[in-house]
C-alpha cells in the first residue's frame, strides 16, 4: 500500500491547485429597473464567467491571465 502514496500525494495536490483556481475573485451584478440583467464572475486563475438573464443570451467564458492557451 505504500507504493501508492506518492501518487496520492501528486494527485491531491493536483486537486488542492484546480480548487484554489477555481476560487472566484470578484463577483458583479447589473441590475436595471430593479431586475438584475447581468451577472459576472471572476477567478482566480483569470477565467470570467458572464451570465444573462435574457434567456436569448448565451452564457459567456472568457480566459485572461499567463495560462490561457
Amino acid at each position: 500500500m505504500t507504493q501508492y502514496n506518492d501518487d496520492v500525494k501528486k494527485q491531491r495536490e493536483v486537486l488542492d491547485k484546480e480548487k484554489e483556481q477555481n476560487t472566484v475573485k470578484s463577483w458583479e451584478l447589473r441590475i436595471k429597473d430593479g431586475k438584475w440583467t447581468e451577472e459576472t464572475l471572476d477567478h482566480v486563475s483569470g477565467k470570467r464567467v458572464i451570465n444573462y438573464n435574457d434567456k436569448r443570451k448565451n452564457t459567456v467564458e472568457e480566459y485572461h491571465g499567463e495560462d490561457v492557451e
